[in-house]
Formats: C-alpha cells, sequence, structure tokens
C-alpha cells in the first residue's frame, strides 16, 4: 500500500489539472526543439493567471518551497556559467538532479517533464535567460498563493 502512494506522485495528474508542458507546446506551435527564447515571452507567464501563476498553483500542495529554491540555485549556476556559451554539463545535471527529486517524492513527475521541456530547448544563453525568468515567476507566486 506504501508503494502504491508513494507512485501517485509520479504521475501526469488528471485531465483537469494544468499541464505546463502541453502550454509550452501550443506556444511552441509546431517546430520541434526551438530555442525557449523565441517562443516563450514574459506576457505569456509573468502576468496572473498566465503559465508560471498557474504551474505555481498547481504545485501548491506537491513541493516545498526550499525543494524549489535548491533546483533554482542549480539554474542559477546554469546562469553564470553559461554567460558566453550555454555549459551543456550543467544544463543536462540539473535533470539528474530533477529526477532524484523525483525518486524521493520530493517533486512530482510533471515538475522533471517541465524542467527536461525546458533544457532540450535552451541553446543559447537568451534561452538560459528566459528560463530564469519563468522559474523566478514560479516561485514568485508559489510564494503569493501559500
Amino acid at each position: 500500500m506504501a508503494y502504491m502512494s508513494r507512485n501517485n506522485n509520479r504521475g501526469r495528474g488528471k485531465k483537469d489539472e494544468y499541464d505546463i508542458v502541453d502550454e509550452l507546446k501550443k506556444l511552441q506551435g509546431n517546430v520541434q526543439k526551438k530555442n525557449l527564447s523565441e517562443f516563450l515571452k514574459p506576457e505569456d507567464y509573468a502576468k496572473e493567471n498566465g503559465i508560471a501563476y498557474k504551474y505555481a498553483e498547481k504545485l501548491r500542495n506537491k513541493i516545498k518551497i526550499n525543494q524549489i529554491r535548491t533546483i533554482f540555485d542549480s539554474i542559477r549556476d546554469l546562469e553564470k556559467s553559461s554567460e558566453n556559451n550555454v555549459d551543456n554539463s550543467k544544463k543536462y545535471l540539473l535533470l539528474t538532479q530533477v529526477a532524484y527529486a523525483v525518486g524521493r517524492d520530493a517533486v512530482p513527475k510533471d515538475f522533471y517533464e517541465f524542467v527536461s521541456f525546458c533544457v532540450e530547448r535552451i541553446n543559447t544563453k537568451e534561452d538560459v535567460k528566459t528560463f530564469v525568468r519563468l522559474f523566478e515567476a514560479i516561485i514568485a507566486y508559489f510564494k503569493f498563493l501559500n
């Protein structure tokens, strides 16, 4: 029984729950692996009821702020190391950090899918900045809602 409850956290969620990856795919359009900064703009995520607000609302009871901040620290490290060129090793190590958090049930699996979707679309320092700003907005709304 403990196994069942532990794995309930790992699914993509119910059909009526907000799916940030689906929302980002809509913004991306038909082009596969397009750069994040080319299709994700502040007006899409920063306003109330935007992508960040809706995702923060979904995460409210599924993740703790200290876990979000730990992952955000790694994202900031990626930003610092990508001032000239994107640091691909830090980019992909971020995925392992989030995967580990999913394995510990510290974050839901759809959080990993969100980070993975974004990481695969980070190819320029502008993409890194876009990801950082999106994550900052999620944290801000998460704190606002809690």
